[in-house]
């Protein structure tokens, strides 16, 4: 069989490709591209995901073994935002080394219930356009209702 100059190499199955290389090839290309969460994904893997993943094989990483791994994280009282932004970078991963060639399947990550966003407060412009909108309505009680409202807030 003639294999093309461009092709991946096929994926030697005694050949076990650690994670910890998979993410020096991910934290690598982010900070190629510039990307504005490197320190973030940086510390997810130093911090969290290294001393439970690192010396294990791309093939060792099953839905089973994330299932513990989430387990363990909600023992040390993490959130479950901060678990799935975890879960995230580990899948992302993956995925870039299954684009390598490196990986040859990709695990089914978890997802985790998040709890809502807390609610914010308008910045400046957008309250200014949400009054100004208001003012252009026919409702007059509404837009005293909505302006003096928005300024409750604001104070």
């Amino acid at each position: 069989m003639k294999m093309l100059p461009f092709a991946p190499p096929p994926h030697k199955e005694c050949e076990r490709i650690r994670l910890e290389e998979l993410a020096d090839d991910f934290l690598r290309e982010h900070r190629i591209n510039g990307r504005k969460s490197d320190d973030d994904a940086e510390a997810r893997w130093d911090i969290h995901l290294k001393s439970f993943f690192g010396d294990l094989g791309e093939g060792e990483v099953s839905r089973s073994l994330l299932t513990k791994y989430v387990e363990f994280r909600q023992k040390e009282g993490a959130p479950n935002r901060t678990i799935n932004r975890e879960l995230a970078s580990l899948e992302a991963i993956f995925n870039l080394g299954h684009e390598h060639g490196k990986v040859r399947e990709v695990p089914m990550f978890p997802h985790l219930t998040e709890e809502a966003v807390s609610e914010g407060y308008l910045e400046d412009g957008r309250y200014r356009k949400l009054v100004d909108y208001s003012f252009q309505s026919e409702r007059v009680d509404q837009r005293e209702q909505v302006s003096t409202s928005l300024a409750t807030h604001r104070a």
